[in-house]
């Protein structure tokens, strides 16, 4: 390594870069990081691919020692990197070569692949740059700098010039900033100089032009005698600017602030004449952008911002098969696709580049994407002159032959004149002779052995046969832009799927909730002021049964129905969507309340009688939260609203559409009061146990407790549980809750051994939220072994609900507390749809028959026989048996006689503190 290091672009000298644009790209290079994969090609290479390329670094001979390591922390560059490094052949002689890499990074920004060239620097031109063009003109636009200016203006004024009339401008080219800082530098770069070779053709024999810094340039023009004929002169330029290519969007586009002044009235020499216009340039740039202004000793201003539109070519005379247009071509390639943000803008810029660089009227790049077999025009750059472009209105019919038979085996597809080609077989070819197209070159872009399109470059002047240099050049500029390409278009594709996964329900096909929300406020916008619209949110209740019985793949069908349906029944102006599982929601028009309500239970009443026709033992029901759109209310505020209200009957067993009201809000504002005072409670002690009798039914003996809890605020005020337990086990503070009651329960019972008191057990609640807590079984019992109270003495209870949500779960949960010694039993049993079914999965201790049975008071003879088989059931499967919500003596009587175990209910007593709990058990009052 020469410099013993990798160097980047942005340190080096102006003659290194000099010396390395001077050479030919040797080999174009493509390196997989994730596979370790390097496949490459050039111009007197034959192409190939070295697999586990970094081993191959590592064992060649052919590379020097030195400069092996550098060349793999190559491999891992994130940026643009570029090195030299020595090369050796077989007969042991060393050759250095340069290399210049581009990192492309995925969406996760994770490193891919590194692009390249390689150059052979060996044999490059050792001579010293001149150093007086080193000192007279710029270096990037080869144009005259300011010193260079100053020694010939005030030369010609002192002589053949001295006595006439000239003009003097300086001109800013506005917003190149914005360019350097959008696209990149060499992009800016690439601006300037096309600007300059612009200016070169038409002001060229006019006067003197050149680069005095920046963005700024100076023109002094020779023998201007009248006004307009500068203010002409000055259009020009001002057009110049318009029409350069700097990008794409408005934030790109550049123009120019021209200063004034003449000769001699405004100055005798270059520094006077210089000052005068530069004076004139700041008073522009005080008024904006895109204007000149004459420069005026007494401030009078004359500013002129009209835009001119005159037209003209500018055409490059330039000869081909030389090294310096080689490498000059097929660098700037590289280095503006590598250093340019923007890609569509670097493609543009290397198109009108190499228009210019081949002396072409068009170039063009076509693609395809996996379905297409004819590739559409995606790039275009045309002279200015040429006619109107028709290929985007030419569409190929019947046209079955791939395109990509048109090329060759190494990629190209060359015509020398165009009208030899067969017009029956080729499918541009109307598009060609209408465009009078004499000759044409076009490189395949393949992709995996696919064509996947081809840069295109065509000549309308002349018939020419294309050089070996030509070719080999765009075939290596085809490999640069290709890469890139496809890369754009893999993310376009993805971008597309993002898109269409955002707005569209993968399994029914119909909008999202974020189309559903934003096409929601765009109507409602601009709807007329009469109309009125409602949210309705609608589910599937225990749309998991359905799942869980008949499979998913019929749960997907019932889904799909129900979008079709809902979709159908959409009117203009209306929307329908799913929001996620069995959620569904709907924008509609109405007129009065009634009839939206009585639409609502009618869409959801033919989904319920169709799905039964197709299942006759499926019985859906579609509960449905409607909230009217009012004034004050924006489209988020009233989806909440008709959320809550299906919420508010989502424990309905039967079809129901509820519609918002005040009554609702009222209910979620306690719901936010106990949310903000839950924490502060439980630090307070404000929850306290209750303890509700349980007694055996044979001897009347009191033989247990079910512990419930209370929450009292400081004024005296008893909470029911039924205002916050839902809602604690919605928000998880219930996992709080419980524990406070599973220590206050061995807290009394630790107190009443201690005491001497003869101990009955307590049950606690579990509630399904714990079935998700790391370790709960652990926690529990960790807890229970702190007081030093036995097993037996604690009974948990699992809701049904929760084995039928949580099977597993709860199975597993069961399972491990009965073998630690805990009683366990099933509450509210027969509430839900598959009691029964239930029972051959379940070893449990206790199975507590819901309160349901007995809320009527006297029991039916219906009743009484479900009641009397469910407590045979449990004795069969040696479960013990406990009725809740007993009220009356006659049930208790009823309980006893067909050998129910135990009850509990309002018959006995009703939930108490522990301290009056203690005078029962003492008192002997049950």
């Amino acid at each position: 390594m020469r410099q013993g290091e990798i160097f980047w672009s942005e340190n080096l000298t102006n003659d290194k870069l000099n010396n390395i644009l001077s050479l030919i790209s040797d080999i174009y290079f493509e390196y997989d990081v994730v596979k370790d994969l390097l496949k490459y090609s050039g111009n007197d290479v034959e192409g190939g691919i070295l697999k586990e390329f970094s081993k191959y670094v590592i064992t060649t001979k052919y590379i020097h020692e030195e400069d092996k390591d550098n060349i793999l922390k190559l491999l891992k560059n994130r940026t643009v990197g570029n090195l030299e490094y020595r090369q050796i052949d077989k007969k042991g002689n060393i050759t250095w070569h340069f290399v210049r890499t581009k990192a492309l990074l995925n969406e996760n920004n994770d490193l891919t692949t590194l692009m390249g060239c390689v150059y052979n620097i060996d044999k490059q031109d050792k001579r010293n740059i001149n150093d007086v063009s080193k000192i007279y003109f710029d270096s990037l636009t080869k144009l005259n700098n300011k010193m260079a200016l100053e020694t010939k203006i005030n030369n010609y004024l002192n002589e053949e010039g001295k006595g006439k009339n000239h003009a003097f401008l300086i001109l800013d080219i506005d917003n190149l900033k914005a360019i350097n800082h959008n696209l990149g530098r060499l992009f800016g770069d690439t601006v300037l100089k096309n600007v300059a070779d612009t200016f070169k053709k038409l002001f060229y024999t006019a006067g003197y032009i050149g680069r005095i810094g920046g963005d700024e340039f100076l023109l002094f023009l020779k023998e201007i005698n009248k006004k307009e004929e500068l203010d002409k002169k000055v259009s020009m330029i001002k057009k110049v600017c318009e029409e350069t290519y700097s990008g794409e969007g408005l934030t790109n586009q550049i123009s120019c602030s021209i200063g004034v002044s003449r000769y001699p009235k405004d100055g005798q020499d270059f520094d006077s004449l210089f000052k005068s216009a530069d004076h004139a340039l700041y008073e522009v740039k005080n008024q904006g952008k895109n204007g000149y202004i004459y420069y005026n000793k007494k401030d009078r201003k004359e500013i002129e911002t009209e835009k001119y539109h005159n037209t003209y070519q500018v055409k490059e005379d330039r000869k081909f098969g030389y090294s310096i247009f080689d490498k000059e071509i097929t660098t700037f390639a590289f280095d503006i696709m590598a250093s340019t943000k923007d890609i569509s803008s670097a493609i543009n810029m290397l198109l009108q580049q190499l228009g210019k660089y081949y002396c072409v009227n068009q170039v063009s790049i076509f693609e395809t994407d996996e379905y297409e077999k004819t590739p559409r025009l995606t790039y275009l750059w045309r002279a200015k002159n040429d006619k109107k472009n028709i290929y985007k209105q030419y569409t190929l019919k019947n046209y079955d032959q791939e395109y990509s038979s048109f090329f060759n085996e190494k990629g190209f597809f060359a015509v020398t004149d165009c009208a030899a080609l067969d017009s029956n077989e080729y499918p541009y070819y109307k598009v060609i002779n209408s465009l009078g197209v004499k000759s044409i070159l076009q490189c395949g872009i393949f992709e995996e052995g696919n064509f996947r399109g081809c840069i295109s470059i065509e000549d309308c002047d002349e018939h020419r046969t294309w050089v070996k240099s030509e070719i080999d050049s765009l075939l290596t500029i085809t490999k640069i832009v290709a890469s890139y390409l496809l890369k754009i278009r893999t993310s376009q594709q993805s971008n597309e799927k993002m898109e269409k996964m955002r707005n569209y329900d993968e399994l029914t096909g119909i909008s999202t909730f974020y189309k559903f929300k934003r096409d929601s406020e765009t109507i409602i916008r601009h709807s007329k002021e009469k109309d009125k619209f409602a949210i309705i949110v609608s589910d599937i209740s225990n749309f998991r049964f359905i799942n869980d019985t008949l499979g998913y793949k019929k749960g997907d069908q019932v889904l799909c129905d129900y979008a079709d349906l809902v979709t159908q029944s959409c009117k203009q102006n209306e929307l329908a969507a799913r929001i996620s599982a069995d959620n569904f929601m709907l924008l509609v028009k109405f007129k009065d309340e009634d009839s939206l309500m009585k639409r609502v239970d009618s869409v959801n009443e033919k989904f319920r009688q169709g799905q039964k026709l197709k299942n006759r033992n499926l019985n859906i029901i579609i509960i449905s939260g409607v909230c009217v759109i009012q004034d004050n209310i924006d489209i988020s505020t009233a989806i909440d609203n008709a959320n809550i209200a299906r919420k508010s009957i989502k424990s309905s067993q039967r079809p129901q559409c509820k519609l918002y009201d005040d009554q609702m809000f009222e209910k979620i504002t306690k719901e936010i009061e106990i949310a903000n005072s839950m924490d502060e409670a439980l630090k307070n002690n404000e929850f306290s146990i209750y303890l509700q009798p349980k007694i055996n039914l044979s001897d009347g003996r009191l033989v247990g407790a079910e512990a419930l809890v209370r929450w009292i605020k400081p004024e005296g005020t008893i909470i029911p549980p039924d205002n916050f337990i839902p809602q604690f086990e919605r928000n998880g503070f219930i996992i709080n809750l419980d524990f406070f009651v599973y220590e206050e329960v061995c807290k009394t019972l630790r107190k009443w051994i201690d005491n001497g008191v003869d101990v009955i057990p307590i049950s606690v609640n579990v509630s399904r939220v714990h079935l998700n807590e790391e370790d709960f079984v652990g926690k529990f019992k960790k807890l229970v072994d702190s007081y030093n109270i036995s097993p037996e003495l604690l009974e948990l209870e699992l809701t049904e609900t929760i084995f039928l949500e949580h099977t597993e779960l709860a199975l597993n949960a069961m399972r491990e507390f009965r073998k630690l010694g805990y009683q366990v039993s099933i509450d509210d049993f027969g509430a839900g749809y598959s009691s029964l079914n239930l029972l051959k999965d379940i070893q449990t201790d206790v199975l507590k028959i819901d309160k349901g049975f007995f809320l009527q008071g006297e029991m039916n003879k219906e009743g009484k026989v479900i009641v009397s088989n469910i407590i045979n059931m449990a004795k069969e499967l040696n479960m013990k048996v406990l009725s809740e919500g007993v009220e009356t003596k006659m049930q208790s009587d009823f309980l006893r006689d067909i050998s129910c175990d135990m009850a509990q209910g309002y018959f006995y007593s009703r939930p108490v503190p522990v301290k009056e709990f203690e005078n029962i058990m003492d008192q002997s009052l049950i």
